[in-house]
């Protein structure tokens, strides 16, 4: 094995040319102040565009029919979302299976929505009293029967012509011994439909 001492040879560099840039052709018309502005320009248009802050995400519906959470998560239904009122809390299916019926409390005051149940859209709107989750139809009948949360009591309603109208009322405890710690909540038939 042999070694050698010394100078390395350099490799013979071509001499630049007027108009090359690292052996690449640059237009001789641009010249070394041009390209400079040229790239801060650059730089200054990029970091415009990145510093501007990203839009606010708004609590509520988004535009893919989603739905932003005030935790900052975000829902995707599986299926098809039917606007309803505020807070829908529980839902009956009537007997027929023609209407869904939607118990809605939250902020507004209670309601019940009508919604053909093949199309989703809502027939109709009625407004109750007071609900808590009791919800059910009376079996093979078109008889409503609604828990009435705060006002201790259960309505009855009649479902006709796709409207919800108001029948009877039966308080729980009676209402002359009804105190402000009195609440109804679910609602249910026994299974002879006679309770």
């Amino acid at each position: 094995m042999s070694l050698r001492f010394g100078r390395v040879a350099r490799r013979a560099q071509a001499p630049k040319l007027p108009g090359q840039y690292n052996g690449r052709f640059m237009p001789s018309k641009i010249g070394p102040a041009l390209r400079s502005a040229f790239l801060i320009a650059c730089v200054c248009a990029g970091a415009a565009l990145l510093s501007q802050p990203a839009p606010r995400e708004q609590v509520g519906p988004l535009p893919g029919g989603g739905f932003l959470l005030n935790s900052g998560w975000k829902l995707q239904p599986v299926g098809k979302q039917i606007a309803v009122d505020t807070f829908p809390m529980a839902t009956a299916l009537s007997p027929d299976g023609k209407r869904l019926l939607v118990l809605n409390g939250g902020w507004k005051p209670p309601s019940i929505s009508v919604l053909d149940a093949v199309s989703g859209a809502v027939v109709s709107t009625t407004p109750i009293p007071d609900g808590w989750l009791g919800l059910t139809f009376a079996p093979r009948s078109n008889k409503v029967y609604v828990g009435g949360g705060s006002k201790a009591a259960v309505f009855e309603f009649t479902l006709s012509s796709d409207k919800l109208e108001a029948d009877r009322t039966f308080p729980a405890p009676f209402e002359e011994k009804q105190t402000d710690r009195d609440f109804i909540g679910d609602v249910a038939f026994s299974p002879d439909g006679r309770l």
